[in-house]
């Protein structure tokens, strides 16, 4: 047998050792080059492609970019808006709106917030209903502005706030976004106090048959709310709005103890609005000094017509404590009124959405209006 030994020779450009020297050599170039670069991420292409696609759909989604498919199936644009120019403002000539406020610095939470919400009243939902025919008085703690056109129609009441009784356990710390439970409410006075006033000169309004009570941060639809005054009986003593139920104490605020009160209370919420008729009026207005103060200007007048009338709240929805995106689609179109904007351009807002002319709709896929 022979045996034949070559001797080895080295190929340029070729490896000549062992696969183990081949593999410490690959580690040894890979250590070097996170030292000198940092750390070398080994990240699957599709992985960066996913990445990169779900960052465009984001920027396209902030800046209502039109982009095709694939991107339509993590966006979709909106229907096409539906502007209702047609729709007419009822004749309000028989119904006068009490407007409650505040503007004095010494007794306002924020007056310039609220001195917003009355010019963009003004501009939008108060101004059309001043134009169909309302009248309008305007409760507040210290004088406001009204603008020149509407001068001869809308009037300014004012009225300083009632003291806090020295042993209260009420707080006199308002905060607006925390609960009122336990805080002394300063316009608590301004409702029972405009009221008076309208019943010493309850024949210059004899026209009106229905009064609106409403917040300055809440936004009402005349045309919404005329069909259900045509069904109401004006002579009839009338207390309308959306009931709530209270049972605890009533807080006095007229120097007389409190009351405890053994079963529930119902009241009209008094921020969205509650309709008074001007046959409850003429029962009221002479037992009105029989009416106590209370803290909370709706607890007030529920109490009072309860204690003095005998008489319940008409429960009907629609005024609702809150903006409109809180309420279901399929019910903003029917709400007569929100509450609880925040500044005058929310009610701007609110009014595009929710005017009776030039009002932006859409239609659902049954063919109903959603706002």
């Amino acid at each position: 047998m022979v045996v034949i030994l070559r001797e080895k020779t080295e190929v340029p450009g070729r490896w000549s050792g062992s696969c183990d020297q081949l593999g410490s050599l690959r580690k040894k170039g890979a250590r070097r080059r996170r030292s000198s670069r940092g750390v070398v991420l080994n990240i699957p292409r599709r992985s960066i492609t996913l990445f990169i696609f779900l960052i465009g759909s984001a920027l396209a989604g902030r800046l209502s970019l039109h982009i095709p498919s694939p991107f339509l199936l993590l966006r979709r644009s909106p229907p096409p808006c539906i502007r209702l120019d047609d729709a007419l403002l009822p004749d309000l000539s028989s119904l006068g709106i009490l407007l409650v406020t505040c503007s004095s610095p010494l007794t306002c939470d924020n007056p310039h917030r609220h001195a917003d919400l009355r010019r963009a009243a003004w501009d939008t939902w108060l101004g059309d209903a001043l134009d169909a025919g309302a009248q309008v008085i305007v409760a507040s703690d210290a004088p406001v502005e009204v603008p020149p056109v509407y001068h001869k129609a809308a009037s300014v009441l004012s009225f300083p706030p009632p003291h806090l009784p020295p042993h209260s356990s009420l707080r006199d710390t308002y905060h607006r976004h925390r609960p009122r439970e336990g805080i002394f409410r300063r316009e608590s006075n301004r409702t029972l106090q405009a009221l008076a006033r309208i019943c010493d000169r309850l024949s210059d309004y004899a026209s009106v048959r229905f009064w609106l009570k409403i917040d300055d941060d809440a936004y009402w639809r005349p045309h919404r709310l005329s069909p259900l005054l045509a069904l109401l009986d004006h002579r009839q003593p009338l207390y309308v709005g959306s009931v709530r139920r209270y049972l605890g104490v009533l807080e006095a605020l007229d120097g007389r103890p409190d009351i405890s009160l053994s079963q529930p209370l119902s009241y009209a919420m008094g921020g969205a609005g509650y309709l008074l008729s001007c046959g409850l009026l003429q029962r009221l207005c002479p037992q009105l000094a029989r009416c106590r103060l209370f803290n909370g200007e709706d607890k007030t007048v529920g109490h009072c017509i309860h204690r003095v009338l005998r008489l319940s709240v008409l429960n009907v929805d629609g005024f609702h404590y809150g903006p409109p995106d809180s309420l279901p689609p399929q019910q903003r179109d029917a709400a007569y009124a929100f509450h609880r904007l925040e500044d005058g351009a929310a009610v701007r807002a609110v009014h595009r959405r929710f005017a009776a002319r030039g009002a932006c709709v859409y239609r659902d896929r049954g063919g109903d209006i959603v706002p």
